[in-house]
């Protein structure tokens, strides 16, 4: 593409692998997050439903998804048999020169009635904020977090944490398990 970073790396399962697809849920509209290619490629889109934060369900609409929901921090909704709540990080978002900031980001905690928790965080940084969501929402059995491209510092300072930071944030939430994403 012209802009928006390259990928150096084959997808973990190759597209035409995976089996079906009940829910996509992204965190952000950066280029690393929402891979417009890749959501246009993926199979059975009239079945599936997108989970996003504010302002960003047009690109999943564009694209045949089933069903689009956007969330606001501590909105939540119900798909396949999941509870999904957007939840506030430390972050940002931008995905043009000119607008920062005019979509919202998010963590997500996705829970089974009666069952497993996952905290899913997108990118972040760390701060107050995960504490504030355990009081209020309780811990996580998983923990998935970023904990990758935090160089050089004073340009990702405040976006990405550094790996022991992101253990402050799986402390803070009371993770179980935690398993590092978006590390190469």
């Amino acid at each position: 593409r012209p802009i928006g970073p390259r990928r150096y790396v084959p997808p973990g399962i190759a597209i035409e692998a995976l089996p079906p697809i009940d829910v996509v849920v992204i965190s952000h509209g950066h280029y690393d997050h929402l891979d417009l290619p890749t959501i246009a490629s993926l199979p059975g889109r009239e079945r599936t439903t997108a989970v996003v934060p504010l302002g960003l369900g047009r690109y999943f609409a564009e694209r045949g998804y089933a069903r689009v929901v956007e969330l606001d921090w501590f909105e939540d909704t119900m798909a396949a048999g999941l509870k999904i709540t957007a939840l506030p990080v430390v972050h940002w978002s931008k995905r043009s020169v000119f607008k920062t900031n005019d979509t919202l980001w998010a963590g997500f905690a996705i829970e089974r009635a009666g069952g497993l928790r996952i905290y899913f965080g997108g990118d972040a940084e760390y701060g107050p904020i995960y504490g504030e969501i355990t009081d209020q929402y309780g811990g996580f059995d998983v923990g998935l977090l970023s904990i990758g491209a935090f160089l050089p510092r004073f340009v990702m300072n405040g976006a990405h944490c550094v790996p022991r930071a992101c253990i402050g944030i799986a402390t803070d939430l009371d993770v179980h398990t935690l398993v590092g994403i978006h590390w190469g």
